[in-house]
């Protein structure tokens, strides 16, 4: 907390801050409600591949990458 009121010294700061949340926000719903997680199995069919049955860090690491720019 003390490093967070440190690093907020200004009104730009904040501003900041508030952008990140808008833009984290976006980031979720692109992940979750409109995107990537519900389209996932015909990303994979159009590339020949079948979804992952496992879970693994490169699906894990697809998903994240995905959601950064997938709408």
């Amino acid at each position: 907390m003390v490093w967070v009121l440190s690093v907020l010294n200004s009104k730009t700061d904040v501003e900041k801050i508030k952008n990140m949340n808008k833009s984290l926000k976006i980031y979720r719903k692109n992940l979750e409600k409109e995107a990537w997680l519900n389209d996932c199995d015909g990303v994979f069919q159009n590339k020949g591949e079948e979804m992952p049955k496992d879970i693994s860090w490169n699906f894990i690491a697809t998903v994240l990458l995905a959601g950064s720019y997938y709408k």
